[in-house]
Parts: structure tokens; C-alpha cells; sequence
């Protein structure tokens, strides 16, 4: 699914949130300018956490629903910016 979506929105940033263990391959193929959003002390966390040189995108990592709010508001605010 990641694959297609990435293929059809060649030129569109991705932002791409999860927590559990099955949001850690899909991060994976997450290009240079996408974002991503792992719940914090969660199973993607974990996993990114113990590799981040494997993660091409942005991580931005947040906890509650206040953090969450806070880190996708910055990250599309951060995308609009750059045009």
C-alpha cells in the first residue's frame, strides 16, 4: 500500500504516523523530505529508536494527544514553508 502511494504521489511529502510494530516497514520506505510521526515508548518507537540511520525521512516523535497536535501542525507548517 506505502509503495503505491509513494509511487502515485511522486511529488507530494508524506507524513506518515503510527505506533504499533507493523508502522516500522512502511517507515522504512519513507524518502528524504517525508515525515514521520512514532508514538513515543511505542513498538515503532522502539524500533526506530534502535536504528535511526535506517529512517530517510523526518522523525518527529510524540506521546499524548497534545503532542501529537503540536508535532503535526510543526511538520505541516515545516512542509507549506518549503513549498
Amino acid at each position: 500500500m506505502i509503495r503505491r502511494i509513494l509511487s502515485e504521489e511522486a511529488n507530494k511529502k508524506i507524513i506518515y504516523l503510527g505506533d504499533g510494530a507493523g508502522d516500522y516497514c512502511p517507515s522504512l520506505l519513507l524518502r528524504e523530505g517525508d515525515h514521520v510521526l512514532p508514538r513515543k515508548d511505542f513498538p515503532v518507537w522502539d524500533l526506530i529508536s534502535n536504528n535511526p540511520n535506517l529512517i530517510k525521512s523526518k522523525i518527529h516523535e510524540w506521546s499524548d494527544g497534545f503532542d501529537l497536535e503540536e508535532a503535526l501542525l510543526s511538520t505541516i507548517q515545516e512542509i507549506v514553508a518549503k513549498g
